[in-house]
């Protein structure tokens, strides 16, 4: 049997075995048959994610058809995700996101934060961190990191870089600005998404998961230094084989590409516009998604034309299924008590942690936890029962997703995180030294939380 059918045969042997095991567990007052069948297919849908075998989509599809089967919870109960914000916001971004490849706007944002740096090799990693941290506020969203990755990929083929230190550092540097940069920079697709997987919980006021860009941004403002110590770190551990000086070939670069036209003023506008409404929604209370559905409209209206029909073909409408599917776990969990029957059991445990102890608690189990699922698979099965857990100590919420989200922005391996993999395969950064630099990262990562987010949460912005 070839190495890959015994892989596929493994993997399926533990999908089926694990909800199989569930089921075989005798039933109580607490553990109903109802709870103990949503734990079965949960399971069972997370290790389709997890081994990959079946496209995420399709499992997740089959997961909520299981939900309903089985009669854990009504078809208007399963699919109530879509009448959710989040796979508009993300249907949204993915659409900016096509439109805005095929423009020049990140290309000149690149070489100007690349010239400003001094076009060295330590120049070019801070400036690509600047743009990929730029990147995020200019279209929020995960899936802007696609648009990072190919401007970064191409500055490295520009310079004829080999695969090795430099063109390593340059990519990984990208990568760490972009998703360090999300713990501060507000997303409605990103932060947000993940604190509304929680909203469901019993006992979580209506509200108090909500925040904003500028709010957003104070609560993690010491985040801010994270991408330019990370930057540093780069260039002493992908140290280039040859010194770099790219400043003049990037001058004449920014030179070629002339004035800007006209299909990227319009987008620059709209995005910028867009920006606008998204920031002042502190003091307006108007609903972020009106923005980011009318900002890709826009760009389709006679006059502006700068959206075509191939970009909207071009959106990943799969993530949008495994998106929804994920967050119906934490629906129908709350619907059929398994969320409360979790939180009953585990508050107890973390009675005399402290606040403090807590969230670290939290943060940690995020790192590990992200080993084994993706970071949307967790945040939609396991954050709503921390917050169950918090309510139950008196712990807020919203600092308890915090330390959970950044937990899960830890990794090793490219396959932890698939944002991380993106970067990965654009193939110019060998296991080793992404391994490396991801350690290195979540060592710092692990003591700047710790030593700096927590207090700040607790005695600064005062949100726990």
């Amino acid at each position: 049997m070839a190495k890959a059918s015994r892989k596929s045969l493994i993997s399926w042997i533990v999908t089926l075995a694990l909800p199989i095991i569930i089921l075989l567990i005798p039933t109580s007052e607490a553990f109903t048959s109802q709870i103990r069948t949503f734990f079965a297919i949960t399971l069972m849908g997370i290790a389709m994610f997890c081994f990959d075998e079946m496209d995420n989509a399709i499992a997740g599809i089959l997961m909520m058809l299981l939900y309903i089967m089985t009669g854990i919870a009504p078809s208007g109960t399963v699919f109530s995700a879509w009448t959710n914000d989040i796979p508009w916001y993300i249907l949204a971004t993915l659409l900016l996101v096509n439109i805005l490849e095929d423009t020049t706007i990140l290309k000149r944002i690149a070489y100007h934060c690349i010239i400003w740096a001094g076009g060295t090799y330590t120049g070019i990693v801070f400036g690509i961190t600047i743009t990929a941290m730029l990147s995020i506020i200019i279209v929020p969203g995960t899936w802007t990191s696609m648009a990072v990755a190919a401007i970064t990929l191409s500055i490295i083929k520009s310079l004829d870089l080999p695969v090795g230190k430099a063109s390593g550092g340059i990519l990984m540097a990208a990568c760490f600005g972009f998703h360090i940069a999300s713990g501060f920079i507000y997303s409605p697709s990103g932060i947000q998404m993940f604190l509304d997987m929680s909203k469901s919980v019993e006992g979580v006021v209506e509200g108090s998961l909500n925040t904003n860009f500028i709010d957003f941004f104070i609560q993690d403002l010491p985040l801010v230094l994270l991408p330019f110590i990370m930057a540093f770190l780069i260039t002493k551990l992908m140290k280039p084989e040859k010194p770099i000086n790219g400043k003049a070939y990037f001058q004449q670069q920014l030179k070629e590409l002339g004035k800007m036209t006209t299909n990227d003023k319009k987008v620059l506008v709209i995005l910028l516009v867009l920006l606008v409404y998204l920031l002042s929604n502190r003091w307006t209370g108007w609903n972020m998604l009106y923005g980011f559905l009318l900002a890709p409209i826009i760009c389709y209206l006679p006059g502006i034309k700068v959206g075509k029909v191939e970009h909207f073909r071009k959106v990943n409408f799969n993530v949008i299924f495994f998106i929804v599917a994920c967050l119906s776990i934490g629906t129908v969990a709350a619907a059929c008590g398994a969320g409360n029957f979790i939180v009953n059991i585990i508050t107890p445990m973390l009675s005399n942690t402290g606040t403090f102890g807590f969230l670290a608690i939290v943060f940690v189990f995020g790192v590990i936890v992200n080993f084994l699922l993706t970071p949307m698979a967790a945040m939609s099965s396991i954050a709503p029962l921390l917050t169950g857990v918090a309510l139950g100590l008196g712990v807020s919420p919203m600092a308890t997703t915090y330390a959970f989200y950044l937990g899960l922005d830890q990794l090793i391996l490219p396959y932890e995180i698939g944002t991380y993999l993106i970067f990965f395969s654009m193939g110019y950064v060998s296991l080793k030294d992404f391994a490396k630099t991801s350690a290195v990262k979540m060592a710092v990562s692990t003591v700047f939380t710790i030593a700096i987010m927590i207090p700040w949460w607790m005695f600064v912005v005062k949100i726990v």
